[in-house]
């Protein structure tokens, strides 16, 4: 028998992925309204559609959503709407049986001077940030709701907190919108009307963490089939970026070249929102039915030794790509990959970092495991890091020597230019970089014990 499940908001955003996501299962019934087929404020509409429709699973995507001035504009509406919402459907939920309700919070119900990552456990520890005050008491409000119903009624209601979402269908309202969309309206509407100059609110140096509506579906999707327990549950993408470099990087995209000026006057909410998502395994989720795709990349500079040393050792049947990236080797590297057929990649002017950083644009994979040859090299660690991606571990692996070898690498401030330059790179928002470069030597042991490798 399938599982008729209610999806709320159906023309939102999040409403129209989930539904897509759903409608490719035969284990399904979707029923799905707007706000024109339902007033959900209106308990006794909601009860009696309940009644009527019996779902036996609910996803709340339904709320009164705005941007940073709007929420602060309209608190009290924000406040008196969604409390309404929640309480009306999960209430309803309860009173006629429904098995399964998922509510979604929003990252705003954290305190503002949280920890970092937010920890779901920190909820109600100290005050909202005041421009989201009326959203995230509402939110907080459902939250709260679906635990004490779990404790009362033995119900299996979930609460998932997403990080902010972004994709089709998103809301482009000057006055309701979020960051993403509001920033692309900005920056598109002056290179139309060849505007020279774009005021951005606050200092741009808050940090946020954005997630893809259809990774958000997959998530709340995996969260509804697989998670069994009752407390709240975080959703982000595990990746953050600043609003001053999230502006560069729409600007570069649609070719805007006028003046950014940051208003400091302005509200720019908190400094950092970042979700601690360990209860959730991100990457398997996004990706649970595929293996991710991986990059083998061989930077290189007079490293042919390390290079016949790697090949014989190393299946390259296990990687989607292979590919040597070289600063100008006069060794015979380019001939030896030419003769192999291994696709290569130089940078004569400007060097290694900047071949690197180069190749790094042409790569579409999931993953890039970036791979050094120079010193006592252990290639055959490469069939462990790709096991334990596939297994959904993002890794840092953070020695390849034996010890006592030495490198260039083994020393503090080596060690954090590399670390600067994969965080730069994920940045941008390309492929995830499993970063093997060398660290200082109080980890030198940490490769040799395999299940000692960092997660994140």
């Amino acid at each position: 028998m399938k599982n008729k499940i209610w999806i709320t908001a159906a023309n939102g955003m999040v409403g129209k992925a989930i539904i897509k996501r759903l409608s490719s299962s035969d284990s399904y019934d979707i029923i799905s309204t707007n706000r024109k087929d339902l007033e959900q404020t209106s308990q006794i509409d909601v009860e009696n559609w309940i009644k009527k429709n019996r779902p036996n699973s609910i996803i709340i995507c339904s709320s009164m959503v705005g941007g940073i001035h709007y929420n602060d504009e309209k608190a009290a509406d924000f406040l008196y709407n969604n409390s309404l919402i929640a309480l009306n459907i999960i209430h309803s939920a309860q009173k006629f049986n429904c098995q399964k309700v998922v509510f979604l919070g929003a990252s705003c119900m954290y305190p503002k001077n949280a920890s970092q990552p937010l920890k779901e456990e920190s909820i109600m520890t100290g005050e909202i940030e005041k421009t989201n005050l009326g959203y995230g008491l509402s939110k907080i409000l459902g939250t709260k709701l679906i635990e004490l119903y779990n404790k009362q009624f033995k119900t299996d209601f979930k609460c998932i907190i997403p990080a902010a979402s972004y994709g089709p269908n998103d809301c482009f309202n000057q006055e309701k919108n979020h960051v993403i969309p509001a920033l692309l309206m900005k920056l598109h509407n002056a290179k139309v009307n060849h505007i020279n100059e774009v005021e951005i609110w606050g200092s741009g140096n808050a940090l946020r963490e954005f997630i893809h509506v259809d990774d958000m579906a997959d998530g709340i999707i995996h969260v509804l089939e697989h998670y069994k327990d009752k407390t709240e549950i975080n959703l982000g993408s595990g990746e953050e970026i600043s609003i001053k470099n999230l502006v560069k990087l729409m600007s570069k995209i649609i070719n805007y070249n006028g003046k950014i000026k940051y208003n400091t006057e302005k509200p720019e909410g908190v400094k950092r929102k970042f979700l601690d998502s360990s209860k959730i395994n991100v990457r398997r989720v996004f990706k649970m039915s595929t293996k991710p795709s991986i990059t083998l990349l061989l930077p290189t500079f007079n490293e042919i030794d390390g290079l016949k040393l790697v090949f014989p050792k190393v299946d390259l049947k296990l990687f989607d790509d292979v590919l040597i990236v070289d600063g100008g080797s006069t060794d015979g590297t380019v001939e030896f990959a030419i003769k192999n057929n291994i696709r290569i990649m130089s940078q004569l002017r400007k060097g290694l970092s900047e071949a690197v950083l180069d190749a790094i644009e042409t790569i579409d994979t999931d993953y890039v495991i970036e791979f050094s040859m120079d010193g006592n090299c252990l290639p055959e660690i490469l069939e462990e890091l790709v096991k334990e991606i596939n297994n959904g571990n993002d890794l840092v692996i953070v020695s390849r020597y034996l010890p006592p070898a030495k490198s260039y690498d083994d020393n503090l401030i080596t060690a954090l230019g590399n670390f600067l330059f994969s965080t730069i790179i994920n940045l941008m928002g390309k492929p995830k970089i499993t970063d093997s470069l060398g660290m200082y030597r109080g980890f030198k042991t940490s490769i040799i014990d395999l299940p000692e490798f960092k997660k994140f």
